[in-house]
């Protein structure tokens, strides 16, 4: 694995991790802050399809990575 190969692992990682710990702190702060349970309801579906999606993503690029790495090392 080179260091390009290596930024982007970091980067991936570091910013699944962080986009997770922003939407769960702002989730948890409009939900506290909000009268309707309605709108926090939907907050609160809106955050996990996000985070999902960020852990899908960041994922996929790990598996992409990978997978070059299998592909130089034949």
């Amino acid at each position: 694995m080179n260091l390009n190969q290596r930024i982007i692992r970091a980067l991936a990682i570091v910013l699944t991790i962080g986009i997770i710990i922003f939407l769960t702190l702002y989730s948890v702060i409009i939900v506290h802050n909000t009268e309707d349970p309605y709108f926090a309801k939907k907050i609160v579906l809106i955050t996990m399809a996000l985070i999902i999606v960020s852990i899908m993503t960041g994922g996929f690029v790990l598996y992409y990575l990978r997978e070059e790495k299998r592909e130089e090392s034949n």
